[in-house]
C-alpha cells in the first residue's frame, strides 16, 4: 500500500565519503544535517557502489549514502529509448545516482549493483561543463534531464540539488532542463522564482498501479495537490505517465485516473504529457526480475525489440488510443506527446 504521508526520511546511519570530497560546501552541509551517522573514508566511489555481490532488496531496507567527487564524465547524450519532443540536443547529467523509492519496474535497480545512495558534491564542475557545452555551441539548443537516475526532488531536504541547478542556469538562453519527480517535495522549492527554462515533472499513475507497483511513494492525491502548487506558483509542469503500465482492468483503472487528474489539474496551465509504455533494456530487465523476485509486472505480454524488452505493439496500441481518445477531452493534443513503439 502506498504511504498516506509524504515520504519522510529516515537518517543515514552510514555515510562512506572520499577523502577529497569532504571539502566541498554540499558535502559540509550534508555531514552537519547527518551528524549522528557513522562517516567511513573511502578512497574512490566505485570501492563501494560498484562492489559485485552486493544484497539489492536488503540495502534498500537502510540505504547508505556515498559522497564522491565526480572525475570523468559529466554529460551523457540521452538514450533513444527516452522522449525528446522538446527538439534539441537532448543530454542528461547525474549529480545523483539511485533513487529512495523502490518501485517494481525501476531500471535503476537494473542498472546499479547497490542501492546506496551516490551524491557527487563537486557541483561547480558539473556547471562548468554544461555551460561550457551551451557557450561552445550557442547556435544549439539543449535540452537537459537533472534527474534521470534520481529523484533529486525527494533528496532535497538533505541535499538542495535543485536549488542549485535552478539558481545557476535559471536563465540560460540556449539550454532547457527538466527535473522528474515522484515527490511531494515542492516545499523544498516554493521559495524560488519560477525558472521557465526549468520544467518540473511528475510521474503519476493510477492509485491501484501506485499501490501495486510504487510501494512507499506518495499517493496520486498528494502529487496532484503539489503538481497544483507548482502551477499555481507559475513553474512550467510536466505530467508524464511513463512507463504506462497495462493490467487489467486497464480501462476502467485508467478512466478514473483521467477524470482524477481533471478535477485536480489546470490543464489550460499545464506545459504537457508525456506518454510511454514501459521499456527497458534486456540486460536491466533480467537483473531487475531476478532482484524483484515475482511481481506481477514481470507477467505482461511483452516483446523484445532489438534489446529492449516493452510491450506487444498491438496490445500497446490498443490501450494508448483509447486512453488518447479519453485524455484528449481535458487536453489539448498538442500538448500530448508519445513514445511510440
Amino acid at each position: 500500500m502506498a504511504s498516506s504521508e509524504n515520504w519522510k526520511f529516515k537518517p543515514f546511519s552510514h555515510l562512506y565519503a572520499e577523502t577529497e570530497a569532504l571539502g566541498y560546501p554540499l558535502a559540509e552541509q550534508l555531514l552537519r544535517r547527518l551528524s549522528g551517522s557513522e562517516v567511513i573514508r573511502i578512497r574512490h566511489y566505485k570501492d563501494v557502489f560498484n562492489r559485485p555481490r552486493q544484497n539489492f532488496r536488503l540495502q534498500k531496507q537502510s540505504p547508505k549514502l556515498i559522497l564522491a567527487v565526480q572525475r570523468e564524465r559529466f554529460i551523457y547524450p540521452a538514450s533513444d529509448n527516452c522522449l525528446n519532443p522538446d527538439g534539441g540536443d537532448f543530454y542528461y547529467v547525474s549529480p545523483m545516482r539511485n533513487c529512495l523509492y523502490h518501485c517494481d519496474y525501476c531500471f535503476l535497480q537494473g542498472m546499479h549493483q547497490t542501492a546506496n545512495i551516490l551524491v557527487f558534491v563537486n557541483t561547480e564542475d558539473y556547471f562548468s561543463a554544461v555551460a561550457g557545452m551551451c557557450d561552445r555551441q550557442r547556435e544549439k539548443t539543449f535540452f537537459i534531464s537533472l534527474s534521470y537516475e534520481s529523484d533529486m526532488m525527494a533528496f532535497e531536504n538533505l541535499a538542495p540539488l535543485c536549488r542549485l541547478w535552478i539558481e545557476r542556469f535559471g536563465a540560460w538562453p540556449n539550454a532547457r532542463f527538466e527535473i522528474r519527480t515522484k515527490s511531494t517535495n515542492f516545499r523544498a522549492l516554493q521559495d524560488i522564482k519560477p525558472a521557465d527554462n526549468f520544467l518540473l515533472t511528475w510521474s503519476v499513475l493510477p492509485q491501484p498501479l501506485i499501490e501495486r507497483f510504487e510501494p512507499n511513494t506518495p499517493t496520486l492525491r498528494q502529487r496532484l495537490d503539489d503538481i497544483a502548487q507548482a502551477i499555481h506558483a507559475g513553474w512550467n509542469v510536466r505530467l508524464a505517465i511513463d512507463p504506462l503500465i497495462i493490467t487489467d482492468p486497464w480501462q476502467m483503472v485508467y478512466e478514473e485516473f483521467i477524470r482524477q487528474l481533471n478535477d485536480k489539474i489546470f490543464s489550460e496551465k499545464l506545459y504537457d504529457i508525456h506518454i510511454g509504455p514501459f521499456r527497458m533494456p534486456e540486460i536491466y530487465f533480467n537483473r531487475l526480475k531476478n532482484r524483484r523476485g515475482n511481481p506481477q509486472i514481470f507477467h505482461a505480454s511483452y516483446i523484445k525489440k532489438g534489446n529492449i524488452i516493452t510491450y506487444d505493439r498491438d496490445l500497446w496500441l490498443t490501450v494508448y488510443n483509447t486512453i488518447l481518445s479519453e485524455m484528449k477531452r481535458i487536453i489539448p493534443e498538442k500538448k500530448i506527446h508519445t513514445f511510440l513503439i
